[in-house]
């Protein structure tokens, strides 16, 4: 029959037939998938069985019930590498009658900007807080925006907090959590900013979106702010570290951007990162309570 097809009806019509067989059976296919995605179709392993039921996996969940793991191990410096930093710094004392997180926080900022004034990093120092300190006030090298972060950072870490770095652009940042609201919280050393929503001060991501959507944000600060629209626009654009214990495994400064996990607003992004760098775009991979493992229980 198919020679006959072949020898006896026109090429196009031929085509035509072919072609029409494969669209009919791909709409039945999608009808078919279209009724059973609807709940009956399950994959069913039979004779095998978890908790005395045979086991039943849909095929397909609404995204919205779908709960993602986590692509990234973060690492943090344990407190006690670095309660060198935390005596000598005297920073109980700094904290003394502090009754919230964020008087932690804006304590801390407020002592790290006035460690020094901002210059050159040149030479450029370890990221040790210690080292920065000792060096800068000894007049052998200076600090900027990343300086103050990594103090920043360590002394928060050193009294138990789980800080870590973020790169925004042409800045970088810190977010540190706050078991007092139960989320990350933004905190910018090199002006003491802090931005807040209704009242709740808000991590790098939640400037984002709000920055993307144009909603009024506090920005908080004991000092002159910088322009507030391009500001907020630097944190269009964001990498979260996953790498932050650089006192207890520290690695050269060029292996860094290895460590840092760019959020896509778009696919398309992902072309002007550099290449040696990890990128994503589902917040679930960079915004969790870091006390908790993937199954959301508290870890030792």
């Amino acid at each position: 029959m198919g020679k006959w097809l072949q020898k006896d009806v026109p090429k196009w019509l031929f085509w035509g037939i072919v072609l029409g067989f494969f669209y009919a059976l791909s709409l039945l296919t999608a009808y078919k998938i279209g009724q059973l995605s609807k709940g009956e179709i399950v994959l069913q392993r039979q004779n095998e069985k978890i908790k005395g039921r045979p086991i039943e996996v849909p095929l397909f969940i609404h995204p919205d019930k779908v709960k993602h793991q986590r692509r990234f191990r973060f690492s943090f410096d344990d407190p006690s590498v670095l309660q060198f930093l935390r005596k000598r710094e005297r920073l109980d004392l700094l904290l003394e009658g502090s009754k919230s997180d964020m008087e932690v926080f804006k304590r801390l900022m407020s002592w790290v900007r006035s460690q020094w004034t901002p210059g050159r990093p040149d030479p450029y120092p370890p990221i040790d807080a210690i080292a920065i300190l000792d060096k800068i006030r000894r007049g052998e090298t200076g600090g900027f925006c990343a300086q103050y972060c990594f103090v920043l950072c360590q002394a928060l870490q050193s009294l138990g907090y789980k800080a870590r770095y973020v790169t925004i652009k042409g800045h970088e940042v810190i977010e540190v959590w706050s078991s007092e609201f139960q989320k990350w919280v933004m905190l910018d050393p090199t002006y003491e900013i802090y931005v807040k929503k209704d009242g709740i001060p808000l991590s790098v991501i939640e400037i984002h979106d709000f920055s993307f959507r144009k909603e009024p944000l506090v920005i908080c600060s004991t000092r002159t702010l910088p322009d507030q629209g391009e500001y907020l626009s630097r944190f269009k654009n964001f990498a979260v570290w996953i790498k932050n214990d650089h006192v207890s495994f520290p690695v050269n400064f060029y292996d860094i951007e290895r460590y840092k996990v760019y959020f896509l607003n778009s696919i398309e992004e992902r072309f002007y990162i550099p290449p040696q760098s990890l990128y994503t775009s589902f917040v679930e991979d960079l915004y969790f309570n870091p006390w908790e493992d993937d199954e959301g229980l508290e870890k030792d």
